[in-house]
């Protein structure tokens, strides 16, 4: 089994879950440090949504709506958002807080 660096490119084909619209990158490949970050922050935001649910589900909701917010205008090609990692982690952590981005 070969081994792959943490630079190494990975083609995303099509039907793949990290389409162009999911941010696929205009070469059309993502290396697995990439890929491995964008795993890492989805299982980080959906353990933060389980948390404030029983926390605070008003915030929780405002949390999706950022998500939302920041998905669809990286979608539309707005320069600030496209990196829509970077865009959801600063605008989530700055509405929740540290005390729940910690936790």
């Amino acid at each position: 089994m070969a081994q792959v660096s943490a630079q190494s490119p990975v083609l995303i084909e099509p039907e793949d879950e990290c389409t162009s619209r999911h941010g696929k990158t205009k070469q059309g490949t993502l290396t697995t440090a990439e890929l491995l970050q964008r795993k890492r922050f989805y299982c980080f935001m959906k353990i933060l949504s389980a948390y404030l649910q029983k926390k605070d589900p008003i915030l929780r909701s405002q949390v999706k709506s950022i998500v939302n917010l920041c998905t669809r205008k990286n979608r539309e090609g707005d320069e600030e958002f496209e990196d829509l990692i970077g865009s959801i982690r600063q605008r989530v952590r700055c509405r929740v807080g540290e005390r729940h981005w910690g936790q």
